[in-house]
This record gives structure tokens, C-alpha cells and sequence, in this order.
């Protein structure tokens, strides 16, 4: 889904349509919708469910300062420029969720010693 969403992100800092950015605008959340429940399912199924509300609390907690931060950093790029400039940093997120999926894909012996 980072993939993804990494291409309708860079489709959205390069088109010049309305309509295509109607049709990007819909993709987006329709690739960011799935995202939330698959990280707090797949994390609960690796993980003891004695901690599963403090793991919760966490994914949660992350999740809002990304909420929180990401537009005020999106805001300071687009400061003098375009929104589309400060769109930029989210395909940098979604490429460190892409090397984050691979690392704990490639060596799951993190997770379990989590």
C-alpha cells in the first residue's frame, strides 16, 4: 500500500488536471484506509496479548504525532512554493514504511525479541 501510495502522491505533485486530481484525492484514502487495522492486526497476532493495550496505546500515539507533525511539516515546504512541493515528504514516508516493512519482513527475529 506505501508503494502505492507513493505513486498517487507523485501523480498529485505532477498533475495538472482537476479531474485527475479528484481521481488521485479517492485513491489515496482508498490505499490509506486499509493501513491502521492491518498494523494493529498483524502487530497483535506477533505479539502477547497481555500487552495488547499498552501496543495499541503506541501504534495509536504514533500514529496521532504523524497526524500532528507531518501537516506542519508539509506546511513549512509549501511555505513560498506550492503544495506540491510539500507533498514531497509524505513519498519520504512512504518509502521508510517500505524499508520498515522489508527490515522486519527480511528479519522477523526483531519482532519476536520485541
Amino acid at each position: 500500500m506505501a508503494a502505492l501510495l507513493a505513486l498517487v502522491i507523485l501523480g498529485m505533485t505532477r498533475g495538472k488536471s482537476v479531474g485527475l486530481a479528484w481521481l488521485l484525492v479517492f485513491l489515496s484514502g482508498l490505499f490509506c484506509a486499509p493501513n491502521f487495522p492491518t498494523i494493529v492486526g498483524v502487530t497483535f497476532s506477533k505479539t502477547d496479548p497481555a500487552y495488547a493495550g499498552s501496543i495499541f496505546g503506541t501504534i495509536f500515539a504514533v500514529g496521532l504525532a504523524g497526524a500532528v507533525i507531518l501537516p506542519k511539516i508539509i506546511g513549512n515546504l509549501a511555505k513560498g512554493s506550492t503544495i506540491r512541493a510539500g507533498l514531497r515528504i509524505l513519498i519520504v514516508m512512504c518509502v521508510i514504511l517500505i524499508v520498515l516493512a522489508l527490515v522486519l519482513h527480511i528479519f522477523p527475529k526483531f519482532v519476536a525479541a520485541a
